[in-house]
């Protein structure tokens, strides 16, 4: 089954909604707009939930208030795509905005489709960051090696997997971080 929470209803923006709603369902597919600012309650048990479908940019989505870790969808649903000029594009890859300036403990989490991560040398890590994204593999953190261990450090290997490669921008070029 595919629900859709729409973007506004009877005149007014749909801020907000509850991810009980969902749990012992049949929703294998989730719709849901740009506006939504918070989600409270928990997709727990919602197993038949494969994708979902977010009408705003991967930053909208990662400010988005989830009550608790359980109300965010992408741990239990496989498949994350945002919408990008009218079409929807699975997300493989984030550039983090040079105004964001810490990334939050699981901010990030189960984007279990992310492979690359591009981030300013502005940007500081929480432990756990990207939890759940098994499949990342290179993080481009666009400042030298020792800007990278004082704002980074180890948070974003320690907190997904070992098989990640770390690049920093150094003499002109991007060179694999060896610790």
């Amino acid at each position: 089954a595919k629900h859709v929470i729409p973007e506004s209803y009877d005149g007014h923006n749909v801020t907000s909604f509850n991810a009980s709603s969902f749990r012992f369902s049949n929703t294998e597919v989730l719709y849901f707009g740009k506006n939504i600012k918070k989600v409270i309650g928990s997709f727990s048990y919602a197993n038949s939930l494969k994708s979902i479908y977010f009408d705003g940019t991967v930053n909208d989505f990662v400010n988005i208030e989830f009550e608790d870790y359980d109300a965010n969808p992408l741990y239990y649903a496989d498949n994350f795509y945002v919408k990008n000029n009218d079409k929807y594009e699975k997300v493989e890859e984030i550039t983090i905005p040079e105004t964001v300036t810490r990334i939050k403990e699981r901010q990030y989490a189960c984007f279990k489709d992310l492979t690359k991560v591009y981030m300013s040398k502005n940007t500081s890590i929480a432990y756990d960051a990207f939890y759940g994204c098994d499949k990342l593999r290179s993080v481009y953190f666009n400042g030298t090696k020792e800007e990278y261990m004082t704002k980074v450090g180890r948070t974003v290997i320690s907190s997904t997997n070992s098989n990640i490669d770390i690049y920093v921008f150094e003499n002109g070029s991007w060179t694999i971080l060896k610790y």
